[in-house]
């Protein structure tokens, strides 16, 4: 989850975990009292909606050679997967954003400038 949550923060501009929790759970010293399960709920935590979803996990090795998107252009490989994620954390966008961002090829890069210019 911290993958994931970093990829979103520096890919979007937007992150579902405090950077305070993020640095907690990397902080991965042997734990006296290890957290068990789901530290929270994320529908991408369960491999069953993953599959589902056939969303590819950030921290999967080659990752952006397993998706096949529609173009020829590199760079912009991971965004249909990634668009799993980002629609998942709608709530996580900032108001403007969410109401007015239309999503289209290479929209990556669009959504982290409207996510930064965003008030």
């Amino acid at each position: 989850m911290v993958k994931e949550s970093n990829y979103l923060k520096d890919n979007y501009s937007f992150s579902f975990v405090a950077p305070k929790v993020v640095a907690r759970l990397d902080d991965w010293q042997l734990a006296k009292k290890p957290i068990s399960g789901i530290a929270w709920y994320n529908v991408l935590a369960n491999p069953s909606y993953v599959r589902s979803f056939n969303y590819i996990q950030v921290d999967v090795p080659q990752r952006e050679d397993l998706i096949v998107d529609g173009d020829d252009e590199e760079g912009n490989d991971c965004e249909q997967s990634d668009m799993v994620s980002v629609l998942m954390n709608l709530a996580y966008f900032k108001p403007e954003v969410a109401r007015d961002f239309v999503f289209q090829a290479g929209y990556s890069t669009e959504f982290k400038k409207a996510m930064e210019n965003a008030k």
